[in-house]
């Protein structure tokens, strides 16, 4: 394992630690998981949907069609679609958690950034946001 992706797996094991902490999420905790995709251990650390044991209860959106037919493949009882962050098609405070890893910084402009947190703070009750800092030792946003 490279020295990249030793950072990159204790990154992500941290957040999720720090999610599963501050939210506790249960067996009927529906989650929002934006910018989901597939990411095996062995690839610089897992993914919430890797890891979330209650896997019918996460609605994940990704504009890669190839990400979302990915995650169909592997967990068919998570419901994947494609979808855009800055307009989410869910009616408001349909989801108890929004969880979004490294995401907001790839929407574009900062009217963009603005749009898809609105879109967030709209569609749930609670949040979980991420984005890369740039004092990271590997930052290659």
């Amino acid at each position: 394992m490279s020295v990249f992706e030793k950072f990159s797996t204790a990154s992500r094991e941290r957040k999720l630690a720090l999610f599963y902490e501050l939210f506790k999420p249960g067996p009927d905790t529906k989650i929002l998981d934006i910018g989901a995709q597939i990411n095996p251990k062995s690839q610089y650390g897992l993914q919430l949907i890797d890891d979330y044991p209650h896997k019918h209860n996460i609605t994940a959106i990704n504009i890669s069609e190839d990400h979302v037919n990915s995650i169909k493949e592997h967990y068919p009882e998570v419901d994947a679609r494609v979808g855009d962050a800055t307009r989410l098609e869910f009616d408001d405070q349909s989801y108890d958690i929004v969880y979004s890893n490294a995401v907001i910084e790839h929407v574009g402009s900062w009217e963009n950034q603005q749009r898809m947190a609105a879109e967030i703070a709209r569609v749930s009750r609670g949040w979980f946001v991420t984005t890369p800092n740039r004092w990271y030792p590997f930052e290659f946003h």
